[in-house]
């Protein structure tokens, strides 16, 4: 991602064709007679989301778009994202993303039930997210302890296997012919160069 010109080219048309302008909202709640729309209603719901998804994120850096973006540029280079819902009096309901790396894969549990930072249940179901200096305090996730309910987050990860518990970057199989190219192009232009010369 940080070295490669096609691998960025990629990401920007997925970015591009797979959120473009992002999840938008379209209410159409039905008037009591059931046969109408209630358009003072539906205008009041798309003004209510147009007002969160500007200010959606607990930092106030992001919008709703920037972190559908986000998240499929990360699910595809590291395999997954961490998005935990924050709930406080003053602002509301926000979203803090999280990058699996902050994932503890050092963190071990009784039991052998943690597997790189994510525990599970006996059948296999997430309970817990253990991150490295992150917990989750009732409102947000601060830099204090290292647990978060798995009810407060959403993993959006790819995995290739049913028992896979943590996620793997789906870019793995091309990295080596992505460092060749790289390589090949930078060769190339070397050599162009220097027949200029």
């Amino acid at each position: 991602e940080l070295n490669s010109d096609n691998v960025n080219a990629a990401l920007s048309a997925f970015e591009r064709n797979v959120v473009s302008t992002g999840i938008v909202l379209q209410p159409s709640v039905m008037s009591e007679d059931g046969k109408t729309e209630d358009a003072a209603l539906n205008r009041a719901i798309e003004t209510a989301w147009w007002e969160w998804q500007n200010r959606c994120d607990v930092t106030g850096s992001y919008s709703f778009e920037d972190i559908q973006r986000m998240a499929l540029r990360r699910r595809i280079i590291d395999g997954g994202l961490l998005v935990v819902k924050c709930f406080d009096k003053e602002n509301g309901f926000r979203l803090q993303i999280r990058e699996v790396d902050e994932l503890d894969g050092a963190y071990s549990a009784a039991g052998g039930s943690v597997f790189g930072g994510v525990e599970v249940d006996r059948t296999g179901r997430i309970i817990r997210y253990h991150l490295s200096g992150y917990t989750y305090d009732s409102t947000y996730v601060t830099r204090e302890d290292e647990e978060l309910p798995a009810s407060r987050v959403l993993y959006l990860r790819h995995r290739s296997r049913p028992c896979q518990v943590r996620e793997i970057t789906p870019l793995a199989s091309a990295m080596s012919i992505i460092a060749h190219l790289n390589s090949y192009i930078e060769a190339i232009t070397v050599k162009e160069r220097m027949l200029a010369c």
